[in-house]
């Protein structure tokens, strides 16, 4: 599971995205400690 200071890295950089409607480095290799489980949880 991710910690707080690491999901809220990803919480930004997901919102970066949306706003300027750009894309990012797939998930796994920017967050290594991301897992499929935490992806789930995110996707939904």
């Amino acid at each position: 599971m991710l910690d707080a200071t690491t999901c809220g890295k990803l919480a930004r950089q997901l919102d970066e995205a949306r706003r300027l409607r750009g894309e990012i480095e797939p998930l796994s290799k920017t967050f290594t400690e991301l897992d499929l489980d935490d992806a789930y949880r995110i996707g939904a």
